[in-house]
């Protein structure tokens, strides 16, 4: 495996291969000859300065107490909260006022940012209030208890509810039930992208929580595009069409085959990969084969998934029943994907979980994977390159 410029020359007497693309933290080269590449896709993020950010940042008038929640904070999301938390602190000192509440595992991360402004750190959890109607919405514990909630959260595509963004991630910490709505109503990879039934289920939920103000940032690593700073709702609608300007890639036909990499923060476990997946098997055809370059380095990452490889979860009867399990549509999709094409994880994880039980091929080096892609569909075969699937949307003329 090359992950450097001047040791692949010397090593291998050549010049550069076609593609290097994110495998875990490094970027491996792929040794793809020209006449095999379809094309390599990768995000678009024009950089916004520092300056511009916090100007716009300067628009969110911090009042006494006030709750900002975290619910994933991917490193453009801590870049902004550590922005914010300068200009609370030079503009009124108001930094160490602020509670920020984020998931269990994000805790360690946060808490270095939170610790040089003194504000407090807690961890996010659910209410375990009454239920209170047809969708049982129960905000999460704290939300009561401050006036002014901001939440700050990365806006992105999703396979269930179309996009991310404060506002949707509200509404799937306080209404359990929008999953199960979801999965059960047409749920495929054609969701991605679209705002649908799904996404107006979750913008209700969303509506019916009361005031508070989302900050939805675009970017991919600390390469900040824009933070969009509204209502749920508005910043929702304007988050979304501004991605899909940046990041949707139409092409003309689906291909035989394709290698993705998640990205390098979507690749840390088994169920970020395949969310990140799903955006693009579009540009796959029927009987076509897919590699995905899932290091998983964290392990699986979805109650459903550990579940499923331990032989205790029934995904059909699961949904007969009524029940949601976080992570039900990874298995609901990895499902799909399989009957449609040759779906390969070139992967950290044992072989007992990716072959004996998730039924995929699995690869150790992301250099064998285009001799797989050869020997599935042949020497002529052209591949399509993604770069990083979790933040790029691929679809086809015909659909």
């Amino acid at each position: 495996m090359i992950i450097n410029t001047e040791e692949f020359i010397v090593l291998t007497g050549r010049k550069l291969p076609e593609v290097w693309i994110p495998y875990g933290s490094v970027e491996v080269a792929v040794d793809l000859k020209a006449e095999n590449l379809s094309e390599v896709i990768k995000p678009n993020y024009p950089k916004t300065s520092v300056e511009e950010l916090k100007e716009k940042l300067r628009s969110v008038d911090i009042k006494s107490s006030p709750l900002l929640i975290l619910p994933k904070p991917t490193r453009s999301v801590l870049m902004i909260l550590r922005t914010l938390l300068e200009e609370a602190r030079e503009q009124s000192n108001t930094s160490s006022s602020i509670t920020i509440a984020t998931v269990k595992r994000s805790m360690s991360a946060t808490r270095k940012i939170v610790e040089e402004f003194g504000s407090r750190l807690v961890q996010l959890e659910n209410s375990k209030g009454e239920n209170s109607g047809g969708l049982d919405i129960h905000p999460p514990d704290r939300w009561a208890d401050h006036q002014q909630r901001v939440v700050l959260s990365q806006t992105n595509f999703d396979p269930i509810f179309g996009f991310s963004g404060g506002a949707i991630e509200m509404a799937k910490l306080s209404a359990k039930q929008l999953y199960l709505a979801a999965l059960t109503h047409e749920f495929s990879e054609k969701n991605t992208g679209i705002i649908s039934e799904a996404s107006e289920s979750a913008l209700e939920v969303s509506d019916s929580l009361g005031d508070y103000t989302c900050i939805d940032v675009i970017g991919q690593g600390e390469d900040v595009s824009e933070v969009i700073i509204d209502q749920p709702r508005t910043t929702f609608q304007r988050s979304a069409e501004r991605l899909l300007q940046l990041n949707h890639k139409t092409i003309s036909e689906a291909g035989r085959a394709m290698i993705a990499s998640p990205g390098t923060e979507a690749g840390k476990t088994l169920s970020t990969a395949l969310s990140a997946f799903w955006n693009v098997m579009r540009g796959v055809k029927d009987g076509g084969i897919a590699i995905l370059l899932a290091e998983a380095s964290e392990g699986l990452g979805s109650t459903a998934l550990q579940l499923y490889v331990s032989g205790r979860l029934d995904v059909d009867a699961t949904i007969r029943k009524g029940q949601y399990v976080e992570g039900l549509e990874d298995l609901i999709l990895l499902r799909r994907a399989q009957k449609l094409f040759k779906l390969v994880l070139v992967t950290s994880l044992p072989n007992y979980y990716s072959e004996v039980k998730l039924g995929l091929h699995a690869l150790r080096k992301a250099s064998d994977a285009v001799t797989e892609v050869f020997t599935n569909q042949g020497s002529k075969c052209k591949i399509l390159m993604v770069s990083d699937a979790s933040n790029t949307l691929i679809s086809t003329n015909s659909h």
